[in-house]
């Protein structure tokens, strides 16, 4: 189960790059109203390694499409 099952965050059929992915992450975080702190958590972890790390911090921490 993920860290925040009710963020969404769209992974398929749309830009999948690093930065794509990366700020759809980051909106759909602002959306549902998580704490800048978590945010900078993610963040943090999101960028410490390669556009294959992103997709696992996400594919752990949300709901991904």
């Amino acid at each position: 189960m993920s860290k925040y099952p009710h963020v969404r965050v769209q992974l398929s059929g749309l830009d999948p790059s690093f930065l794509a992915v990366f700020a759809r992450a980051i909106a759909a975080m602002q959306q549902a109203k998580i704490e800048e702190a978590q945010i900078a958590a993610f963040k943090r972890e999101a960028l410490s390694g390669n556009h294959r790390h992103l997709l696992a911090v996400c594919l752990k921490l949300f709901e991904c499409r």
